[in-house]
């Protein structure tokens, strides 16, 4: 016999729980990517260790990564090449176009200051992701400058790829979000780091500078990258060994431990060049003020307890060498419990609907039923627990609509409905 439970659920733009407790389900937004996303498996007890041998930089620094939710009522704007690295505005050629909020501004580089500037859209469908890099806008209402990535990923996905072009690291996964370095809550998911490939980053004719996740390394990798670990390249997981006590690494900011503690659960993928002697860890734009502002912690400097906390920890680091496709972290039992399920499939839903489900469990059939879609084309879709999409079809939802699942094997699904300006989502379980 099968049985279904569900319930409705809505948008949740803020994520807070005590550190003792493990959250039940999560907002694809803030915490993204399958269950099975390198950026969510913790690391192994199977994990083999190399020493990184980093030595303390002479700058610790925000690789700042600008998230944006996009709705379908913003304007369609031309994406166009950077004019240069260093003076990336008004570009050069249109190469694509997309939607873009009217009010984003993401100032140019300069000759002194050339940020990555990743940026990640999540598409009004809820699902979309589009990345580019260098991003940059400096004129409200007009065209964005950058390179796309060559294709869209969906943020139920895997969510490997990106526009860390040094890796081909995402932009989404693994970066520090804000609130997630206050609280007590810990970081639940792999972050990226970037160290300096002209002294750590291993280049050679048989070894060409990246390893698994990364697709790629640097285009001036032959010639820059003057590391001897040939284990040492983009895509390795660094991580704190799982006996180490961070307590004895007398760490002084509240930042510093959690990314500590995230290192020693899940670890760190190296997804850029530094460019100069600097650690760099990406984060969504606002962490840094956010930190500066609530702590008094400089995330971004040569000097100070942020600074050198974050060098005590680049000292300590550690390879995982057998961090594969087929053993994310190493394999073995996990340090973490894995992500929980996904409680929404969308962030753009207005306003609270009577979405509702019932299960027959006789003929195994489902039925859907809201009266604030009634009348509207409706695009249906059905998740399982992997974030990957096994039912789309796109319907006139007139009264109730009944699909049989008499095929579907036990476990937790999302069914979501989309029509023009609202979404909505619920979760059944099938348990037999």
């Amino acid at each position: 016999m099968r049985k279904m439970y569900y319930s409705i659920v809505f948008l949740v733009l803020t994520f807070s729980v005590s550190a003792q407790d493990f959250p039940t389900e999560r907002d694809a937004w803030l915490w993204p990517f399958s269950q099975f996303s390198i950026w969510n498996i913790p690391l192994g007890a199977d994990a083999q260790f190399e020493i990184a041998n980093f030595q303390k930089a002479g700058f610790v620094g925000v690789d700042v990564e600008r998230l944006i939710v996009v709705k379908s009522t913003d304007p369609i704007r031309n994406i166009k090449e950077p004019t240069a690295w260093n003076q990336r505005w008004p570009g050069g050629n249109a190469i694509g176009s997309m939607r873009v909020p009217d009010d984003l501004i993401i100032p140019d580089a300069t000759s002194t200051d050339t940020p990555n500037e990743c940026s990640a859209f999540l598409q009004p469908d809820g699902h979309t992701i589009k990345q580019m890099e260098p991003t940059c806008r400096v004129m409200k209402a007009s065209q964005i400058v950058g390179y796309p990535y060559n294709k869209d990923i969906d943020i139920y996905g895997e969510g490997i790829g990106g526009t860390h072009w040094g890796s081909g690291l995402s932009t989404l996964g693994g970066s520090i979000r804000k609130g997630e370095l206050l609280g007590d809550a810990p970081i639940r998911h792999a972050i990226k780091w970037l160290v300096y490939g002209k002294k750590y980053l291993y280049f050679s004719a048989s070894v060409k500078g990246y390893k698994w996740p990364a697709d790629r390394s640097d285009s001036y990798a032959s010639g820059n990258y003057g590391g001897l670990n040939p284990k040492l390249v983009q895509g390795t997981l660094l991580a704190l060994q799982p006996d180490l006590d961070i307590v004895k690494l007398n760490l002084k900011t509240r930042a510093a431990k959690k990314i500590a503690q995230a290192l020693k659960d899940y670890g760190a993928y190296i997804c850029d060049d530094s460019g100069w002697d600097c650690y760099y860890i990406p984060m969504e734009y606002g962490v840094k003020e956010e930190i500066l502002s609530t702590d008094k912690a400089n995330l971004h400097s040569s000097s100070g307890d942020y600074f050198n906390d974050i060098n005590k920890i680049a000292i300590n680091l550690y390879m995982v060498t057998n961090n594969t496709a087929s053993a994310i972290g190493g394999g073995g039992v996990k340090r973490a419990p894995l992500a929980p399920p996904f409680i929404t499939t969308a962030v753009n839903t207005i306003k609270k609907s009577d979405f509702k489900l019932s299960y027959n469990s006789i003929n195994k059939t489902l039925k859907l039923n809201s009266c604030d879609f009634k009348n509207e084309l409706v695009l249906i879709e059905i998740y399982n627990i992997l974030g990957n999409k096994i039912f789309e079809k796109q319907v006139q939802l007139e009264n109730d609509y009944q699909m049989n699942v008499s095929s579907y094997s036990k476990g937790i699904y999302i069914v979501s409905l989309l029509a023009e300006g609202k979404r909505d989502s619920a979760k059944f379980i099938i348990l037999e």
